[in-house]
C-alpha cells in the first residue's frame, strides 16, 4: 500500500492517481508505479505542444486533443522516489473510454463517459 506525507508535495501541480484499472492499458505497461504519482504534463510523442497539468480539468482539455489510437507521453512525478518519469500510452477509446468516477453522497459509485 502506498502512503505518503501529503505535505511534502502539496506545491507539485497536477493530477494525483490513486488508483489504476486492472488490466487497462496503462497497468499493462506501468504495472503499479502510477499509484500515488503526480500527472503534470500531455504530450504527443512527435511534433507538438506541452501542455501543462494543473487540474483534472487542464488534464481531461488536454486529453481530449488526442485521437483514439495516438501515443500519448505523460510526464509523471513519481513521489515516492522523488522522480519525474516519462510514459507513453496509446488511447484506446474503444474498449478503455475517458471517463469520469464519482462518490454518491449514499456512498455508491457512478461512472459516466465523457469521449
Amino acid at each position: 500500500a502506498f502512503s505518503a506525507n501529503f505535505d511534502e508535495f502539496e506545491a507539485i501541480n497536477g493530477v494525483f492517481i490513486t488508483h489504476v484499472v486492472d488490466n487497462s492499458p496503462v497497468m499493462k505497461i506501468c504495472e503499479n508505479i502510477l499509484t500515488g504519482c503526480i500527472i503534470t504534463e500531455v504530450s504527443s510523442t512527435g511534433e507538438g505542444e506541452t501542455m501543462q497539468v494543473s487540474s483534472i480539468d487542464s488534464f481531461m482539455l488536454a486529453m481530449g486533443s488526442f485521437k483514439n489510437g495516438e501515443l500519448v507521453r505523460l510526464t509523471v512525478k513519481n513521489v515516492r522516489e522523488n522522480r519525474t518519469e516519462l510514459l507513453e500510452v496509446r488511447l484506446d477509446l474503444v474498449y478503455w473510454p475517458t471517463r469520469i468516477v464519482t462518490r454518491k453522497p449514499d456512498g455508491g459509485i457512478k461512472a459516466y463517459n465523457i469521449v
